[in-house]
């Protein structure tokens, strides 16, 4: 029988135990992961971060996204040592100029990484669906809690709660 993964689940900065369970993932594939990893919905970079272990302890290049200006600025302080993050100020959308797909381009950045979060708390499911140019090895997508997982259930894409 196989072993399931929350038994190595365990937070530094994650919310649920992703923090472990990467760990094991990544320490699975070994050779094979391309230590580069993008968040968005990055808060301050360290607030329920699902890639700041991987960036701060262990060299991953990261490319951390936030569209709050409050947050980014702290953001920004909170990786200012750190010549391997990239911090950006944007809005992400599932299509168009701020699509991740876009930015990635514009910006030049690697199409493929090893890890992309997403946690935007609205259209996360269009963004996974519409991307096209990145590509993950694995790729984490934060849900609503209150929204049990045997139903099914996403936002019409274009809509936000912001």
């Amino acid at each position: 029988m196989k072993e399931k993964l929350n038994k190595y689940s365990h937070n530094i900065t994650s919310q649920n135990g992703e923090d472990g369970i990467l760990e094991y993932i990544i320490n699975s594939l070994g050779s094979q992961i391309i230590k580069t990893c993008c968040e968005f919905g990055a808060w301050d970079g360290v607030f329920a971060s699902n890639t700041y272990n991987l960036w701060k302890n262990h060299d991953w290049k990261a490319i951390l996204i936030e569209s709050d200006n409050k947050k980014y600025r702290d953001l920004v302080i909170n990786t200012k040592d750190f010549e391997n993050v990239e911090s950006i100020l944007s809005y992400i959308e599932p299509r168009d100029t701020n699509s991740l797909d876009n930015i990635f381009i514009k910006k030049t950045f690697p199409k493929e990484i090893g890890l992309l979060s997403i946690d935007i708390d609205s259209f996360d499911y269009h963004i996974w669906k519409n991307l096209n140019y990145v590509i993950p090895q694995l790729v984490v997508i934060e849900h609503n809690l209150f929204i049990p997982g045997y139903m099914e259930y996403f936002d019409e894409e274009g809509y936000s709660y912001l």
